[in-house]
């Protein structure tokens, strides 16, 4: 099983919904169970619900589409992941 705890603050575990059908899927795949991919689909619409990653997925459709508003929503991306990322202690104020 991977290693999902927040250790020195390099990662932040995963929401309990996500997590829990990661695990389901593990165990369905390993037991041979018929329900394996009702449990990764559930599992994939988890993820998909994350909001950094509803984010990202609506800017690459901006980007695709060559929209002016991609920039924009680019740097609301670029300043919500720094400023997680600042919460965790994993970016360098400078000297």
């Amino acid at each position: 099983m991977p290693d999902q705890t927040a250790d020195h603050k390099t990662k932040s575990p995963r929401p309990d919904a996500t997590w829990a059908a990661a695990e389901a899927v593990l165990a369905a795949v390993a037991g041979g169970s018929q329900s394996s991919f009702e449990l990764a689909a559930e599992m994939v619409m988890s993820v998909l619900e994350e909001p950094l990653v509803r984010m990202a997925v609506a800017l690459d459709a901006l980007l695709k589409a060559k929209s002016p508003f991609a920039l924009v929503r680019a740097v609301e991306l670029a300043e919500h992941l720094l400023t997680g990322v600042e919460a965790r202690g994993q970016v360098s104020s400078g000297p």
